[in-house]
């Protein structure tokens, strides 16, 4: 089998300070994960035309979707002793280009976007179309149209997140539908309480994160004529992703009663960028959700236990191309099949 290893380095300094931010934007589950995402609730397609499609309430959790991953951004911009994201502005220029070094699926490079480019001298009729939806309060927000304005990459959702102007653009939406909430009647104590719970205690082991080696194949991305030639060649891309160490957290928790609960877990700073202490107003929306699950508490002492594996956000990397490929081809050959006769048993 021939072929051979792309690497790409973690550290690639540039005069920009955003490029210490690349490990995040470029990893390859991000971008699969909104890609899927994408896919699920297509936003594209007529709701009314295509009922099976699953809308209900689908417009909060998109809001939830791009919010956590702004949360989730904003946390590693901290740790990296940066700033918060600026906001996109259709007027002012974006101060940190992007050249992504990909080609779409029909062979063309993606457009390079140079620095201090302004999305208003790019396309005016986008831009006022873009700011008149924003005047309608979000109604029918059309991503696809702003997604365009600063061209490039941010023109596919399955690349958009390499891009440091995509977290510019979700700062944006996420402050448009904060404006739009804070129109809203504000929850009450009584909305949120849990009458009859008392939280005890806290325990959670110390999050440890660390940088892995994560290789994937691209083969499927180099042009190799044949379908027997594509078999015998095998390219690997390999970069530096940031990960963590499995941990334990203990709750402990007294009720007055037995009870169903949804219980959740938030991860958020402490301290900004500059290690001054946050009040929680200023650090909530850069909280993480990580964890949730159902519980049955009883009368009086409750002690739950849980394994960050355990976590729902908690997933394996995706099947490669060339495994789905070959299970397939094994499922679809001639050749028998070790089938158990369970007539007799």
């Amino acid at each position: 089998m021939f072929g051979g290893v792309l690497y790409k380095p973690m550290d690639n300094p540039t005069q920009h300070t955003e490029d210490r931010m690349s490990y995040f934007r470029e990893d390859v589950g991000v971008s699969e994960f909104l890609a899927q995402f994408t896919v699920t609730y297509p936003t594209w397609l007529d709701q009314a035309k295509y009922k099976k499609i699953h809308n209900f309430r689908v417009g909060e959790l998109y809001y939830y979707v791009i919010q956590q991953l702004y949360a989730r951004y904003s946390l590693e911009r901290i740790a990296n002793t940066m700033p918060n994201t600026e906001v996109l502005l259709w007027d002012k220029p974006i101060k940190v280009g992007y050249n992504p070094n990909m080609m779409t699926f029909d062979g063309y490079a993606y457009f390079a976007r140079p620095d201090n480019m302004v999305p208003e001298e790019f396309s005016s009729f986008q831009v006022s179309k873009a700011q008149d939806y924003e005047r309608r309060f979000l109604h029918a927000l059309d991503f696809e149209t702003i997604y365009s304005l600063v061209s490039g990459v941010m023109g596919n959702i399955i690349t958009a997140a390499r891009d440091p102007a995509f977290y510019m653009l979700l700062h944006r939406v996420v402050k448009l539908f904060q404006q739009y909430k804070s129109t809203l009647h504000p929850y009450t104590k009584q909305d949120l309480g849990f009458p009859g719970i008392k939280i005890d205690s806290l325990d959670i082991d110390r999050l440890t994160t660390y940088f892995d080696r994560f290789d994937f194949e691209v083969t499927n991305g180099v042009p190799i004529h044949g379908e027997k030639t594509y078999k015998d060649y095998l390219y690997v891309a390999r970069q530096y992703r940031i990960n963590h160490k499995p941990f334990n957290y203990k709750l402990s928790l007294t009720s007055d009663r037995p009870c169903d609960a949804i219980v959740r877990f938030f991860i958020g700073p402490k301290h900004d960028s500059h290690d001054r202490e946050l009040v929680l107003e200023q650090s909530r929306m850069a909280f993480v959700e990580f964890d949730r699950f159902p519980a049955k508490l009883v009368k009086g002492h409750n002690l739950l236990e849980r394994n960050s594996k355990e976590s729902p956000a908690y997933i394996e990397d995706a099947e490669g191309l060339r495994s789905i490929s070959d299970r397939v081809e094994e499922a679809s050959s001639d050749e028998p099949m070790d089938v158990m006769d369970v007539r007799n048993n």
